[in-house]
């Protein structure tokens, strides 16, 4: 059951975040495409941080901005924020990363 709520969430989560890129404003600099891209890359960093069992999905926050994501939290171990690192730079259109998790 916990299985199934993860995937309702993330299904909500994908929905929400498309329907806020396409009803959001962009400032003179950004294109729509760039701020739809920027979503799907959220989306994409976070259902692959749900997929992993042993990392806690609430405590980690993604937000990207022209294909730089940031990843901020509080993490158990290095090894954790390693494993969300690796997972963040294998989502396509990810140009850079900027850590801001920490340890617990």
């Amino acid at each position: 059951m916990n299985q199934l709520n993860k995937y309702i969430y993330l299904l909500l989560m994908v929905f929400s975040l498309t329907s806020a890129a396409a009803f959001s404003s962009t400032t003179q600099n950004e294109v729509p495409s760039e701020h739809a891209g920027d979503a799907a890359i959220t989306t994409q960093v976070k259902a692959a941080i749900l997929k992993e069992p042993t990392l806690k999905f609430a405590e980690i926050k993604v937000e990207t901005h022209q294909g730089t994501v940031q990843l901020s939290g509080f993490l158990s171990s290095q090894s954790d924020i390693s494993t969300v690192m690796k997972m963040t730079y294998d989502v396509a259109g990810v140009q850079s990363v900027t850590n801001d998790m920490h340890l617990k």
